[in-house]
């Protein structure tokens, strides 16, 4: 389990143009890895509490990546993955 700070401080070291890296929360990390769709190239990190999680997204959302979760809570993963725009 991941601190916020911890957790803003490993993206922040993977990313460089916020906008090419959607950010979502999941409850469940196994389907996004079995989902033939999900790139490759993604990053997920467990928070210490679904409010941490909520922080982390809603953060980097300020920064300009965009969400993908579509307003999901009550969920203890990050995860952010290169996407194509």
């Amino acid at each position: 389990m991941a601190t916020e700070t911890k957790i803003k401080a490993g993206i922040e070291k993977l990313v460089n143009s916020y906008s090419l890296w959607p950010i979502g929360l999941t409850d469940d990390p196994n389907t996004l890895e079995g989902n033939p769709s999900s790139p490759a190239g993604w990053h997920l990190w467990d928070a210490d509490s679904d409010e941490v999680a909520s922080n982390v997204e809603q953060h980097f959302v300020g920064k300009g990546m965009e969400s993908s979760s579509g307003g999901f809570r009550g969920a203890e993963y990050v995860y952010i993955f290169l996407g194509i725009n």
